[in-house]
């Protein structure tokens, strides 16, 4: 699971966490369970993990585990035996769902997570602390299934990797989004804002990063507003090439109304370009400005064309974002938050 693109950095601040407790930590994944320094089979007990498993369940009562730190939830969890095994154990799970479905997302995902939402509310009381991606889902959480034991601990990227061009940004304005093309994205939404900026700027270009369930759909809707020559679906990349891409455009445009806090948001404002972000979901907890957030697609193209307008508040901006991905976002400022919370269990 850790090898998903979003959660390597997480990782990698898990890690930091637990060495600065000396502990030695290992992971379990789908693909089996490896050590922190390659795919070797894990040989002996130990004593903390942070896991999203299958197979996590079936070996733990022959481990010497104390906290158990579980990433997300599935149907395996759900059985009175394997239910009655974590009460065995301090539990930890990071809780990345959507807590409250809304329309945008398909139907197959709403059931999914409204499931999740019926085993935290049935099993909470087997959960010893949940964490939240962001304050917006802690508040969902707490309202709509009345959990208390909730706290806040967001994803984190690697600013070090992601970091702004020292040429600073292209001469001409250019915009970036990066997800999967999937209802709970609202991809549809640039299509909706696009079309009201380039009546200002015609020559404007947007390129879209990424696949997904709705590609036939965008590409249709780009074609049907006239749009091909403005907005470009780049497909996807990977990974490992986007801290040279992002810094090559002017804006970043987030669509998502339900997302917790996107790591693609993360990694555009470590890389010092400024976001745009719709005003509900997690992300303006990390935009803060009233001006880099949007209540519609109106709102949004009035917003954009104030930024490419003015490149000096671009770059101001900008800046402002590196430094709050630095102190907040960073793999280092995330591992001192897990330090925190596994010295307080252990």
């Amino acid at each position: 699971m850790f090898e998903k693109i979003g959660f390597v950095d997480l990782r990698k601040a898990i890690l930091k966490a637990t060495r600065m407790l000396g502990l030695k930590t290992y992971f379990f994944s789908e693909e089996g369970i490896y050590s922190r320094v390659g795919q070797r089979k894990l040989p002996n007990p130990f004593s903390l993990l942070y896991l999203d498993p299958w197979l996590m369940l079936k070996i733990l009562l022959k481990r010497n585990i104390g906290v158990v730190h579980i990433f997300s939830i599935t149907k395996r969890y759900t059985s009175v035996h394997k239910i009655s095994i974590l009460r065995k154990f301090t539990t930890i799970l990071t809780y990345v769902g959507f807590p409250k479905p809304l329309i945008e997302i398909s139907e197959g995902a709403r059931r999914y997570h409204e499931a999740e939402c019926r085993f935290l509310y049935k099993y909470a009381d087997t959960i010893d602390l949940i964490v939240a991606g962001s304050n917006y889902i802690r508040n969902l959480l707490c309202e709509n299934l009345g959990l208390k034991n909730v706290i806040v601990i967001p994803n984190c990227i690697d600013t070090n990797k992601f970091k702004p061009l020292k040429k600073g940004l292209e001469d001409k304005p250019r915009i970036i989004s990066v997800m999967r093309l999937h209802p709970a994205k609202a991809p549809w939404r640039i299509i909706d804002i696009i079309k009201y900026v380039i009546k200002e700027i015609p020559e404007l270009e947007v390129h879209i990063y990424g696949e997904g369930v709705l590609n036939n759909l965008i590409k249709y809707l780009i074609h049907k507003h006239q749009l091909d020559k403005n907005i470009k679906l780049q497909g996807r990349v990977s990974h490992e090439r986007m801290p040279d891409i992002y810094p090559r455009y002017s804006l970043y445009l987030h669509t998502s109304p339900i997302e917790a806090l996107g790591t693609s948001v993360l990694e555009a404002m470590a890389c010092g370009i400024p976001v745009l972000v719709p005003s509900t979901g997690g992300a303006k907890e990390a935009a803060t400005f009233p001006e880099l957030i949007y209540s519609n697609s109106l709102d949004a193209s009035n917003k954009l064309l104030n930024l490419l307008f003015d490149e000096k508040k671009r770059l101001w901006y900008g800046k402002r974002l590196r430094s709050i991905a630095e102190s907040m976002y960073s793999v280092n400022a995330v591992a001192k938050k897990y330090h925190r919370l596994y010295f307080r269990l252990l």
